[in-house]
């Protein structure tokens, strides 16, 4: 095998694992983004801790408190009342 033909195989190579890498991001993405959109007002905190596991940060402003979570390039953010229902919901 010439040195011409292995280069351009190490380049096809990395051409297919970098198509494979962004694919596997975008899945990765709208997974997230079908969880969000499926997720009901109005369930409990403790369904969608169960649902979207520990949050990353939580903002308690008096009787509302917002819970945060994340993929690689969206925030979602669940605004939960007094009763501990959901009461909104954001996608940035």
């Amino acid at each position: 095998m010439s040195v011409k033909n292995k280069v351009v195989a190490f380049f096809s190579l990395c051409f297919v694992v970098l198509v494979a890498f962004i694919i596997g991001i975008i899945i990765y993405e709208r997974r997230y983004s079908s969880r969000f959109k499926n997720t009901p007002l109005k369930i409990s905190e403790r369904n969608l801790k169960s649902e979207w596991g520990e949050p990353k940060r939580i903002n308690q402003n008096g009787e509302t408190k917002v819970l945060f979570y994340n993929s690689l390039f969206t925030y979602y953010a669940f605004s939960i009342d007094e009763n501990n229902r959901i009461i909104r919901k954001y996608q940035d």
